[in-house]
């Protein structure tokens, strides 16, 4: 009795059309083991719901402190 594997191989290797392809042109496809990974066809970018983009949140989080100081001196 013999054993069969079966072996997948990746290779990543940069896209020369990701600095040609704004967002707006993208066809978005989410990733079916990772319902949050979404993937452009036409030059692979990729992108994240629901992951919170920290240096927004801090900047928005610093100004409300700001107005708040203001508001109570």
């Amino acid at each position: 009795m013999s054993n069969i594997y079966q072996v997948s191989v990746v290779i990543i290797t940069p896209n020369p059309n990701l600095m040609t392809c704004p967002e707006r042109f993208c066809n978005w496809v989410r990733n079916s083991q990772d319902p949050d990974h979404y993937v452009c066809l036409r030059c692979d970018r990729q992108k994240r719901l629901n992951q919170p983009d920290s240096i927004w949140t801090f900047i928005i989080l610093f100004a409300i402190a700001f107005i708040v100081v203001i508001a109570i001196a």
